[in-house]
């Protein structure tokens, strides 16, 4: 476990491997490491916490190897470098920012993300989790995805279509608001 904290604000951090017996990250761990630039994270980690990863600008290789659970809100949240991510077959839940205005998405504000492909265990994508993605052109969405919460891919500018599985039964209200080039979604 990396504690809460435990390395947030470490500006000069560059890069993180971590190996398979580390199994959770806790609330904002590396919160503000803004020349952070790739995470590799090991197999048996099960949960990204609460703001974990959230504003560091300069994170660019995202690697999540198979054993992730669940991602919690804002763990990502403003990491505006970030091109591009795909999510492991093994993650179940990627939790929402709540109702009030201060809380943020799991990847709410990661404005240089263009394509999320994402494994087919998940069942949830919680609030807001890729609200204003403003670069966001594709997603792939696994099979076993059953919600999307409300304002999930809200102001997704560039999304153009999108393919909903089989499974999906509740999409939330203003799931995809503002969504201006979104053209077609399949269901």
């Amino acid at each position: 476990t990396i504690g809460e904290s435990a390395f947030a604000n470490c500006v000069f951090l560059n890069s993180i491997e971590m190996l398979d017996n580390v199994t959770n990250i806790n609330s904002f761990a590396f919160q503000n490491c803004t020349k952070l630039n790739t995470v590799i994270i090991g197999g048996g980690l099960e949960t990204i916490g609460e703001g974990a990863f959230q504003n560091c600008t300069g994170l660019i290789n995202l690697t999540i190897k198979e054993g992730l659970k669940y991602i919690s809100n804002r763990a990502f949240n403003g990491c505006t470098s970030l091109k591009e991510i795909v999510l492991p077959n093994s993650l179940l839940e990627i939790y929402g920012g709540r109702w009030t205005s201060d809380e943020y998405g799991a990847f709410q504000g990661c404005t240089g993300l263009k394509k999320v492909t994402i494994g087919d265990g998940l069942t949830t994508i919680g609030q807001r989790a890729f609200k204003g993605c403003i670069n966001l052109e594709e997603v792939n969405l696994g099979s076993g995805l059953q919600t999307v919460g409300y304002e999930a891919f809200a102001n997704a500018k560039s999304l153009e279509n999108i393919v909903l599985p089989r499974k999906t039964t509740t999409i939330g209200e203003s799931a995809f608001a503002n969504c201006v080039f979104l053209n077609s979604i399949e269901m």
